[in-house]
């Protein structure tokens, strides 16, 4: 599985491992070519994902919409014991952080 949210990996940004707010963004499928290939070149193996005997179709979409629902909720955190989290929405984004 491959993580898509490739920065330039040359600004502060970046290197701080928050490539996915880079300015100069190389994304694959967006920026780069690769959304629906068979095989890509990543330029380094952090971006990979072993997904180990998980289904590749129950896998793939954690590699976008799985990404996004994992940061939103991180930047919820910390919720105490006795603290609700709201989760607006019951799509796909919505039901995975569900």
């Amino acid at each position: 599985l491959i993580h898509p949210w490739i920065g330039c990996g040359e600004c502060s940004i970046c290197k701080s491992g928050q490539e996915n707010h880079c300015a100069k963004p190389r994304t694959l499928g967006v920026y780069r070519d690769g959304g629906y290939q068979e095989y890509v070149l990543v330029p380094h193996a952090m971006f990979l994902v072993d997904i180990g005997d998980v289904d590749p179709s129950e896998a793939t979409p954690f590699a976008c919409s799985g990404v996004t629902v994992y940061s939103a909720l991180r930047k919820a955190q910390p919720v105490l014991d006795d603290e609700w989290l709201v989760i607006m929405g019951a799509g796909g984004i919505g039901l995975a952080a569900v």
